[in-house]
């Protein structure tokens, strides 16, 4: 048991997906005098990011230094 979350978006520069979807999974509670339902965990769809807008990472450049001026 458990439920879904859809998130729609407008077309941006960031990724190319228009909707993003998360899953919310439920247990039952293991205590025998209450039914409740407690939060397990939660998975996200995959995203689909543009070239170089993954705000995840961040790339940086490095200049070499020359061996013998340290």
């Amino acid at each position: 048991s458990g439920l879904t979350s859809l998130f729609e978006f407008a077309p941006n520069p960031f990724f190319s997906n228009s909707v993003l979807a998360k899953e919310y999974y439920l247990t039952v509670s293991e205590n025998p005098h209450q039914d409740c339902l407690s939060y397990d965990r939660a998975v996200g769809c995959n995203i689909t990011w543009k070239n170089g807008k993954n705000l995840c990472f961040k790339t940086v450049m490095r200049t070499q230094r020359h061996r013998n001026n340290n």
